[in-house]
C-alpha cells in the first residue's frame, strides 16, 4: 500500500511473476496434460502386450498431472499459491477502498 497526498492509502497491485510464467505456458501445458491423461486412460505399453504382463506394473495412473507439468515448466506451485493469495487480498482491499469512496460521495 502507498499513501496518497490526501493522506489516504492506495492499494498497489502485487507482482506475480510465477503466475505470469504459468500463464505463458498454459497452451503447451494443456496439450501435454491432455496427452498424459490419454496415456493414463488408453495407452498399453507394447512390452506389456507382448509378454501378457500385468499393465499395472507399467502404469501412468500415478502421475499427478499438475505437479508433473509444473516441474517440467519449472513453475513453483508454492509461489503460485502465495501470489494468488496476494491477488485475492489486493482485490479485497481494492473493493473495500472503492466502497469507501462511494460512501463519501453519497
Amino acid at each position: 500500500m502507498a499513501k496518497t497526498s490526501e493522506g489516504g492509502t492506495v492499494v498497489m497491485e502485487p507482482k506475480t511473476p510465477e503466475c505470469e510464467k504459468m500463464a505463458a505456458c498454459r497452451e503447451d501445458s494443456q496439450k501435454l496434460g491432455m496427452f498424459i491423461d490419454w496415456l493414463r486412460d488408453e495407452w498399453v505399453p507394447s512390452e506389456a502386450k507382448r509378454c501378457n504382463c500385468d499393465t499395472a506394473e507399467i502404469s501412468f495412473s500415478d502421475i499427478h498431472i499438475e505437479k508433473t507439468l509444473a516441474q517440467y515448466f519449472e513453475i513453483d506451485l508454492n509461489k503460485i499459491e502465495s501470489e494468488r493469495r496476494e491477488l485475492l487480498l489486493y482485490c479485497r482491499l481494492s473493493n473495500e477502498e472503492r466502497e469507501q469512496r462511494k460512501q463519501l460521495l453519497i
